[in-house]
């Protein structure tokens, strides 16, 4: 797969700026040596472009790799994102945000999710405001087809398979269809 991969890497003439080691390995495990192994296999592979992790803000140290860049995934202030980052990028930024939740995806048998333009537009202007880079999850909602959906799942629910539809309420419905989020989204760009 690397040989498919390096051509597209931004140090050989492709556009991938930067590889992603783990999502969110923090949320579930802290074996360091499973994270620097797995960053080994990417760098033997040749991928030559900086690597990063991305876990929740108060799971870093679980998914965290010395000498890689961590990115913060959730719902936080900038302050919140640069006190994690910069502990663990022994840096004042960049700052990155690789999961910023415009929506939220809907599990079996509960209500339609709906996350208020309120509750996430002023800590995303904030974000970029203060040069914090973002990407929004999800920003255009999709389909998942048969048994790809996935589940979460919990002490008290053993078991929470997710719906097949990956609206999440986003900015671009699951049909591609602007919505009112996707609009203010766009009025908060342009001022940027």
């Amino acid at each position: 797969m690397a040989e498919q991969v390096r051509p597209l890497l931004v140090t050989h003439g492709g556009s991938i700026l930067m590889v992603q080691v783990e999502n969110e390995y923090g949320s579930f495990g802290a074996d360091s040596a499973y994270m620097q192994a797995t960053r080994r296999m990417l760098v033997d592979a040749g991928i030559d472009v900086p690597l990063f992790t991305a876990d929740g803000d108060r799971l870093f140290a679980n998914g965290a790799i010395p000498g890689v860049f961590a990115a913060a995934t959730g719902e936080m202030s900038y302050d919140t994102l640069a006190m994690r980052v910069s502990a663990f990028n022994r840096s004042a930024g960049p700052y990155l945000v690789a999961e910023l939740y415009p929506g939220w995806l809907t599990h079996w048998a509960e209500s339609f999710p709906a996350t208020p333009i309120e509750s996430f537009l002023p800590a995303y202007d904030g974000l970029l405001q203060r040069g914090a880079s973002i990407n929004l999850y999800m920003f255009h909602g999709g389909t998942n087809f048969g048994f790809t959906s996935g589940a979460n799942y919990t002490r008290a629910m053993p078991i929470e398979p997710s719906m097949t539809s990956y609206d999440y309420d986003a900015p671009l419905s699951e049909a591609g269809w602007p919505t009112p989020k996707y609009y203010a989204l766009r009025q908060v760009i342009e001022r940027r």
